[in-house]
């Protein structure tokens, strides 16, 4: 973005064209909308399906959204730089939230391994807009296993995994499968 004596407004004008473009389209509900359905079909005793469900329609999503994807997680304009409240941070959130009652889930019933102590992280935004309890351990376990699908789903969305080497695929369900138990939720064989 270019320094003139309307930059300022142009950035405004891009800031408000691309929170109602978040906000009108709502790519986070759409996406939440399809895991909770996909999430929902498997036995609500089965966390570890469900979280898997779950993660592998946000992968299904991203794949056949990709301009949608990098919009909602990337800054796909130069020098824009998102409110730091908003539709468009509210829809970003949204997305994670099946996953974290999920995980939520595993933890009250004593499934998942208690996570490790780390830095504090404010929980207060998922309390107040969404009703889920984490405490800042749980919330920063949670974080670490979306890093790890969205990272893989960022690089497969940006041609960083090439299909001529990898099954892109088999790699993400092995490598979150191997997440998920590791975090103590059970998932079958399949």
């Amino acid at each position: 973005v270019q320094t003139h004596p309307g930059a300022h407004a142009d950035r405004t004008v891009l800031s408000i064209l691309l929170q109602q473009l978040t906000a009108r389209r709502r790519p986070g509900r759409r996406l939440v909308a399809h895991e909770f359905v996909t999430m929902a079909a498997r036995p609500p005793d089965a966390l570890g399906e469900r979280l898997w469900a779950g993660i592998q329609a946000y992968r299904s999503w991203a794949l056949a959204n990709p301009s949608l994807f990098r919009l909602l997680y990337f800054s796909p304009v130069p020098g824009y730089e998102p409110p730091d409240e908003g539709e468009a941070l509210t829809a970003a959130l949204r997305v994670f939230v099946p996953m974290l009652a999920t995980m939520l889930a595993g933890y009250e019933r004593g499934l998942m391994k208690p996570p490790p102590s780390g830095p504090h992280i404010d929980t207060s935004k998922f309390r107040e807009y969404f009703g889920l309890d984490l405490t800042p351990d749980q919330l920063a376990r949670s974080t670490k296993c979306w890093t790890e699908f969205h990272g893989f789903v960022a690089l497969e969305i940006n041609g960083h995994i090439d299909p001529h080497w990898v099954d892109a695929a088999a790699l993400f369900a092995a490598n979150v499968r191997s997440s998920i138990r590791e975090m103590g939720l059970p998932l079958d064989d399949g």
